[in-house]
């Protein structure tokens, strides 16, 4: 929730490796950190947002927070739902 949250606000992230957090991220909206408890990783990729190696806008941010949406995603679980049928 945090991540989209700071997604929202237009806020690259760097995260933990944790369900859900790389499919939002992609590596294009924000950083993950592939092991836990590892502060020099953490670092690294806080440098390489400060340092501009992460291309996106704060519009583009937004609208991927956007993507999760409840509503959204229950419009999409229904429709795929009636394509099942």
């Amino acid at each position: 929730m945090v991540t989209l949250e700071a997604l929202y606000l237009g806020l690259p992230v760097v995260a933990n490796d944790c369900i859900g957090v790389k499919e939002i991220l992609q590596e294009k909206y924000g950083f993950v950190v592939k092991q836990k408890n590892n502060p020099e990783e953490m670092a690294e990729k806080c440098y390489n947002i400060a340092s501009s190696e992460l291309k996106v806008n704060k519009e583009e941010l937004k609208q991927r927070a956007l993507d999760f949406n409840i509503d959204k995603i229950g419009e999409n679980w229904q429709q795929w739902l009636k394509e099942q049928i």
